[in-house]
């Protein structure tokens, strides 16, 4: 491992080297340039997270295994985009022919601020989008079916986020501490939330939740302070005990037709 390597700057990685293990540069904050050999078949997860000067991985094209990009590393079929550079700034748009955002492949880059999933994509890994601090706004394809557990999770200023309707589950702690995310609405596609999707949206104020979703969790918006308007669709047969215990500011509440269980302390609740 060369964690905490800041001073490099630009790297070789010798034409011996077959793989590159786990969270191998991680912390490696002075790396601008990575030139990957055509001997290099496997990467590890996290192999580079840290990396927040990194902009370019250089990869021959003679490599069985991976691709570049723009400076942003794929599989060789250019269907899975593995590793997004850590110092590369502004706005993404993810290439037409991918599939699969990987799992951690964002993870760290607090210079991107916003990203354009194209309606190719399928689904976004666990952890892809993980502590992009200063991500803002993203747009989420009608393609994309899974949106994998802590995806967004400590984006810390993302306001906006369209989610396409064909999205089917969203995974646990998706949008965990998405402190300013101020609404979401959940498609009628969607039939799985994970537990805790919205822990620490401290500041939520309107949330719509879909005709496909079926059950709300015990304590899933528990002082939810911020939260004032909630629809709740057709779908959703039942509510939880203390889902919306807290929710001191909440002034509207829709419940679907298909509510026949309600748990405690939803009276809690001014409506």
């Amino acid at each position: 491992s060369f964690f905490g390597c800041g001073k490099m700057t630009g790297i070789a990685i010798p034409d011996s080297v077959t793989g590159i293990g786990e969270s191998t540069f991680q912390g490696c904050t002075g790396i601008t340039t990575l030139m990957i050999p055509d001997s290099v078949t496997s990467i590890g997860e996290r192999a580079f997270s840290g990396c927040n000067s990194l902009t370019d991985f250089q990869m021959s094209e003679n490599n069985l295994s991976y691709a570049s990009i723009d400076g942003v590393l794929f599989n060789k079929q250019k269907t899975e985009l593995l590793y997004y550079p850590g110092g590369k700034q502004g706005e993404y748009i993810v290439p037409d022919g991918v599939t699969h955002i990987g799992a951690w492949s964002f993870c760290g880059c607090d210079k991107i601020i916003g990203v354009h999933i194209r309606n190719d994509v399928q689904i976004i890994g666990d952890s892809a989008f993980f502590e992009c601090s200063n991500l803002t706004n993203v747009y989420i394809g009608d393609g994309v079916t899974s949106i994998g557990e802590w995806a967004f999770s400590e984006c810390g200023n993302l306001t906006g986020i369209y989610i396409g309707d064909s999205v089917v589950s969203i995974g646990e702690y998706a949008f965990n501490d998405c402190s300013s995310l101020a609404g979401l609405i959940i498609p009628d596609s969607v039939t799985s939330i994970g537990k805790r999707v919205f822990s620490g949206c401290s500041s939520l104020t309107s949330l719509h939740i879909g005709n496909g979703v079926t059950s709300i969790r015990d304590w899933e918006f528990t002082d939810f302070s911020s939260l004032t308007n909630v629809y709740i669709g057709n779908s959703v047969t039942s509510i939880g005990k203390f889902a919306f215990s807290g929710c001191g500011n909440l002034t509207s509440i829709h419940l679907g037709d298909s509510v026949v269980d309600i748990g405690m302390h939803l009276t809690a609740v001014k409506i």
